[in-house]
């Protein structure tokens, strides 16, 4: 009968432990989404593009543009001890918001790669146009986009304060 109380009590303090440590858990993420919605925003310093080969020629293929990219943003103010991670990428809109094509993508996770500079870095994806229709004469805009990942919690993406806008002409070269 002894041992029984003794397996009880271990079994109650044990669940009580259990318990408090979830109602701090779920405090913590409360908190982060609070302090998380006045976080600072992160502006983007020499945002550029240039257009590094054009291919439009072939038949039945679609125009695609090969973009080098120029940029510095500083994620430091972002950075918290409850992120596990970030995942930053770069976005090119056309005049339709719904029309968005990833360029460039990298994940954040170290204290050293905190302040991300790309000079003549070129776009991990080409840019390409939907069958039958032209990229020249049209123009887009490059965003830097950012999705913020906890260790506990939700996801969440950001835009970056800076845009660049590249315009591709009616005489580009194939």
């Amino acid at each position: 009968m002894v041992a029984s109380t003794w397996r009880q009590r271990l079994t109650s303090y044990a669940a009580t432990c259990f318990f408090w440590f979830l109602i701090l858990l779920a405090l913590q993420v409360a908190l982060d989404a609070v302090r998380t919605a006045r976080c600072p925003q992160i502006t983007v310093k020499n945002f550029g593009g240039r257009i590094l080969g054009f291919h439009g020629n072939l038949p039945r293929a679609s125009e695609t543009a090969f973009l080098s990219i120029d940029m510095e943003a500083d994620f430091q103010p972002v950075w918290r001890g409850t992120y596990r991670q970030l995942y930053v990428f770069i976005v090119a809109e056309s005049k339709n918001a719904s029309s968005q094509v990833t360029l460039w993508d990298k994940v954040v996770g170290s204290r050293d790669s905190r302040v991300i500079r790309l000079i003549g870095e070129r776009a991990k994806y080409p840019l390409r146009a939907f069958p039958n229709e032209t990229l020249r004469g049209n123009s887009i805009t490059m965003r830097l986009h950012y999705m913020v990942m906890p260790y506990v919690g939700l996801y969440q993406r950001r835009v970056a304060l800076g845009s660049a806008d590249l315009t591709f002409h009616e005489n580009a070269s194939t």
